[in-house]
């Protein structure tokens, strides 16, 4: 087990000297998607002036967290009624971000808000809550005890047209993935004799996984229940956001996990399904994937899915992580060369861009000097619900591939996840053309075999 030193204050609903491998079996996971999924338009709302508060905030909750148990034959809070349906978004919600000791009661008294749910982390509160109609979210951002406030929007994960067609190869044999060209152009192999990704955590933040592929056999860590949040990938064969497909987020999340374990086999893979099968999730949903994610120890955070715009809640979400020592790598997009998306353009985050396996740019990929690194995108072979594999391309695949590099790196260097991106990217190989991507494309055998940081 690599040991990581983490930074700040990270107070939690779990026990960290625990590595939650006591919750759920180690089942192999399958995966593979026949399309190429990227995310849609987010709307958040504006941010303006407000006029200082004059109400001083209660110093004790009132309103328990998901630490909270009743007693006394108490019973548990509407918001603490777990279910696994994920939280649709709503423009009469606001997502909430306040310091531990502040109780959501000051936020309920002055801005009459409701608390729909609430979780801890980090030792801070996340609050879902409901607005009145007409809420003036400019206050509520500019309130001193009020770290973020974004409303609970919509997060897309498909976009027709950003659609590419998978193709299916068949069902699960080790040769045929083995024999992709990415692979030996990457040298992975030789990689494999200094680092496997052995004791790295990646979380993967998509549609879940399916528990039971062969190619994630052994290599899963799954959400307990309880958490609001779940890891397997489901569908319903329902259209449920009305857009003429259905379930055609399905298999994104799976095809994404096997595309890392690809690259570093070693790892384990915590799967947080925070889109549903029709690629349509909600900022709460995500934020709390994120959280979960730290909490559970992740070294890595693979985040293959982008918003049309930043967010104040998402951009404290990543600082956390960051301070945490976690390295979060973000798909570019699969909107051109010249339109990389958020999160892949934040400072706290590692962009990640496609190119062909021979290093060139993909046509339809977001790029730039904003987007970090590069790697294959292109038919990527990987596993797809049910055993079978599948052929996609996008950001999507490309993010995972070098999230595994990142993890070989923790394992080989034994450090954290932000030192070894940027050992990362001190070893990437120029692309075609070499200005497409801030430092290039992935080569994790010059980075193991390099220097040490």
């Amino acid at each position: 087990m690599v040991s990581l030193s983490r930074t700040g204050n990270r107070g939690s609903l779990f026990d960290r000297g625990r590595l939650f491998r006591e919750f759920g079996p180690d089942m192999g996971a399958v995966v593979g998607v026949g399309l190429i999924l990227s995310l849609g338009s987010v709307l958040f709302g504006s941010v303006g002036c407000a006029e200082e508060p004059t109400l001083s905030p209660p110093s004790s909750s009132a309103h328990p967290t998901t630490e909270w148990e009743p007693t006394g034959g108490g019973e548990m809070p509407p918001y603490m009624e777990f279910d696994l349906v994920l939280v649709p978004a709503s423009e009469l919600e606001v997502v909430v971000r306040i310091p531990g000791p502040i109780s959501p009661d000051y936020l309920e008294e002055r801005y009459g808000l409701t608390v729909v749910e609430a979780v801890t982390t980090g030792g801070e509160t996340l609050l879902r809550m409901e607005i009145p109609e007409d809420f003036d979210l400019t206050r509520l951002r500019q309130d001193p005890y009020v770290r973020s406030a974004d409303l609970n929007s919509e997060v897309n994960l498909i976009e027709v047209a950003t659609l590419l067609v998978g193709f299916l190869e068949g069902d699960w044999q080790p040769g045929v993935v083995e024999e992709q060209k990415w692979l030996e152009t990457m040298r992975l192999a030789d990689a494999h004799q200094f680092a496997t990704g052995e004791g790295v955590t990646i979380a993967v933040l998509d549609t879940g996984v399916d528990i039971e592929h062969p190619m994630l056999a052994g290599r899963l860590q799954l959400l307990p229940e309880g958490l609001g949040l779940s890891s397997a990938e489901t569908t319903d064969g329902i259209d449920n956001d009305e857009d003429g497909l259905v379930d055609e987020a399905y298999g994104h999340g799976t095809h994404v996990a096997g595309c890392a374990v690809q690259v570093a086999p070693g790892a384990e893979i915590l799967p947080i399904r925070v889109i549903n099968d029709d690629g349509v999730g909600s900022l709460w949903d995500i934020l709390h994937g994120l959280s979960l994610a730290i909490d559970f120890g992740a070294d890595v955070i693979n985040l293959s899915f982008s918003m049309s715009d930043e967010s104040e809640s998402m951009e404290v979400a990543l600082i956390d992580a960051s301070a945490a020592r976690i390295a979060v790598l973000a798909a570019a997009g699969n909107y051109g060369n010249d339109d990389a998306r958020y999160p892949a353009t934040s400072a706290h985050a590692v962009g990640v861009g496609s190119v062909s396996h021979h290093g060139k740019v993909s046509a339809w990929s977001g790029a730039g000097s904003v987007v970090s690194l590069a790697a294959p995108g292109e038919t990527i072979l990987s596993a797809y619900p049910g055993g079978e594999l599948w052929y996609a391309s996008g950001t999507s695949m490309a993010t995972p591939i070098a999230a595994g590099c990142v993890a070989l790196l923790i394992d080989g260097w034994l450090v954290d996840g932000r030192v070894a991106v940027k050992q990362l990217k001190a070893g990437a190989t120029g692309t075609k053309p070499p200005w497409a991507f801030g430092s290039g494309w992935v080569d994790p055998l010059t980075a193991l075999v390099s220097a040490q940081p």
